[in-house]
């Protein structure tokens, strides 16, 4: 026996949550899908548990898509101001650190918390741990068959998320229900993670944290280069400024060799020091000037990739390392590639091949850097939906 919703959501995370608060508490019908134990569990995690939920530095040059336009008319349509409006509705006080936003409280599970809430207290049908294994349109709206039951709606959200951090939920699941519609993917891969390498110097700095400089070549081309804290594994760079390069590094490794160089001392040039090193080492061994410079652990290899003062200035300006891959789907924070933009309204989210489908957050070919973009993106979509939904309906938006 079937069941009829109005619309049917494939997926509990922030773009699902939110799209099911905004349409139900119009009145509207609403079943939400999850195939997890729980809504929200990766939106848990984000910010290492603090949520960044959103950033008031907000512009088209913090995200990657194939069609950048695209991307841009959503941010405009819905900006960061209207989510922190938009959280304060929820109950959800912000506060602001270098334009990174984040919940007063400081914990992610008080936006999971506050989502869930409004999608009981709005009458949001919640199934979990069902998952979707067939979705079609049919003359009689969608068809939804799960593992357990089959579902008919007018309107279908697919927010599945990604394939990003497996443990918690990331799968190829939503991509798989795209094709379903004929909607065409593109290459996927991970993003907001770190790289893999090779050497022995990676045993002996590993555990290392480093305030410096990473950049990213190709050959002899500088490709692109971040500051803040890189952080040293047994396997290779991890730490914001490897997250923030990683797209790039994904892009290049298709076409040839890459490799990184990390500068230890941004902040001073090379002759400056040449000229600490003479200096001190007329009074210390190299390897005691080196312990007042950088972590212990480094000065090993330091020491050996450089003979003379001149070359030990210049490993610490330009210590290069080979990048054999990015560290996987596992470690990854977000997919890149996705849903083509092509396919789908930039003013509505519907899809171009299908009435009253949508897609919305991490299924598109859209990712951002790291600082709560992805999250505006999945807000953005899904207020973008909501929005066209409510429009079909003639139901009001609340909307100043």
């Amino acid at each position: 026996m079937s069941r009829r919703k109005e619309v049917v959501i494939v997926g509990g995370g922030a773009s699902g949550m939110l799209a099911a608060i905004l349409t139900a508490r119009q009145g509207m019908k609403v079943m939400l899908i999850e195939k997890n134990k729980t809504l929200g569990k990766k939106l848990s995690a984000t910010g290492n548990g603090r949520c960044n939920f959103t950033n008031e530095q907000m512009n088209r040059d913090c995200y990657y898509s194939n069609d950048i336009t695209f991307v841009d008319s959503v941010l405009q349509h819905f900006g960061w101001q209207d989510t922190v409006f938009l959280f304060r509705e929820f109950g959800i006080l912000e506060r602001s650190r270098e334009g990174y936003v984040y919940p007063k409280s400081n914990q992610a599970s008080t936006v999971v918390d506050k989502l869930k809430s409004s999608c009981e207290k709005y009458g949001v049908e919640i199934l979990l741990e069902e998952m979707v294994e067939q979705v079609a349109k049919t003359p009689k709206g969608f068809f939804v068959k799960t593992d357990k039951q089959s579902i008919y709606s007018d309107y279908l959200v697919l927010a599945c998320g990604g394939m990003a951090c497996p443990e918690l939920g990331g799968t190829k699941s939503g991509y798989q229900l795209a094709r379903q519609f004929n909607h065409n993917i593109t290459p996927l891969y991970p993003a907001l993670t770190g790289f893999l390498s090779k050497g022995k110097w990676l045993s002996e700095f590993a555990g290392v944290r480093i305030l410096g400089k990473l950049s990213i070549y190709t050959q002899e081309k500088l490709l692109a280069e971040e500051e803040g804290e890189i952080q040293c594994t047994k396997t290779g760079i991890s730490g914001i400024p490897a997250f923030q390069l990683c797209h790039l590094v994904s892009e290049a490794l298709k076409k040839g060799a890459v490799y990184g160089k990390i500068d230890f001392l941004p902040e001073m040039k090379n002759e400056e020091i040449i000229s600490f090193l003479t200096i001190q080492s007329r009074k210390f061994s190299l390897e005691d000037v080196l312990k007042g410079m950088v972590n212990s652990k480094c000065i090993k290899e330091i020491i050996r990739r450089g003979s003379s003062l001149t070359e030990v200035a210049e490993t610490l300006k330009a210590f290069s390392f080979p990048i054999q891959k990015t560290a996987g789907f596992e470690k990854a924070q977000v997919t890149a590639g996705g849903v083509s933009l092509q396919e789908i309204s930039a003013g509505s989210m519907e899809s171009e091949k299908t009435e009253r489908l949508y897609v919305i957050g991490e299924l598109l070919d859209a990712d951002g850097v790291c600082g709560g973009y992805n999250l505006q993106w999945a807000w953005a979509t899904a207020y973008l939906c909501a929005e066209d939904i409510l429009r079909k309906e003639g139901k009001c938006h609340d909307r100043d």
